[in-house]
């Protein structure tokens, strides 16, 4: 209980109402990220269809988070958001190491381990500033995958990239230059950042089940 008294977290939104929850546009856009699953199919790949299960589950965690903005709604938040990298660099890793088991199980054996220390990491108040950090390092990897996949195999990937930067960048400008015309940046963030991911990790399903036939 002590962790939840103590923890305070409120983005734009509720910044200019001061700092009183709910986040009623942040809550409800939120939703649209678990819509995108059940909208667009999920994958056929376990792995794949992991991270869409994760992306389903956290648009209902993050409009309870920004709906209280308490702790537990955090956890579900931000712990969903991990798992979902998680699954998906674990995809990318099985497609850039189809033809090599061994040094697709010694990285993601380092992924695995990356995940369960910022899970852990996650869960303490003082290291609370550490997510963005991480969870930045965490989606590098992922694009760094991504790039050299697409390198191999001459898949295209920019033009969903863009589509996930620009919701990022979004997020930013309304986080840091907070105002009555900024605060909708996170709202943008909420339907772009999750639909370029979703596309690709859709189109690298594919893409994956064609490479198991052939190799």
């Amino acid at each position: 209980m002590e962790q939840e008294t103590e923890f305070v977290h409120n983005f734009c939104e509720s910044r200019l109402t001061n700092n009183t929850p709910p986040e009623i546009y942040n809550a409800y856009t939120s939703l649209i990220i678990t819509v995108f699953p059940l909208l667009f199919g999920f994958p056929k790949n376990i792995v794949f269809y992991n991270f869409a299960c994760m992306l389903a589950f956290n648009g209902c965690a993050s409009f309870y988070y920004h709906y209280y903005l308490d702790w537990v709604g955090k956890q579900a938040d931000e712990m969903s958001m991990i798992l979902a990298t998680y699954f998906g660099i674990w995809g990318l890793l099985k497609m850039y190491f189809i033809k090599n088991k061994e040094l697709l199980n010694w990285y993601n054996g380092w992924n695995s381990i990356f995940m369960i220390s910022f899970l852990i990491f996650n869960t303490i108040l003082k290291y609370d500033f550490l997510f963005p950090i991480l969870f930045t390092i965490y989606i590098s990897i992922s694009l760094g995958l991504i790039y050299k996949i697409s390198q191999i195999y001459n898949y295209y990937y920019k033009m969903n990239l863009i589509i996930s930067l620009i919701g990022a960048k979004c997020w930013f400008i309304s986080e840091i230059f907070c105002n009555e015309y900024t605060q909708y940046g996170h709202v943008v963030w909420h339907f772009l950042f999750p639909l370029g991911f979703y596309q690709l990790i859709l189109y690298y399903d594919e893409k994956f089940t064609n490479l198991k036939k052939i190799i």
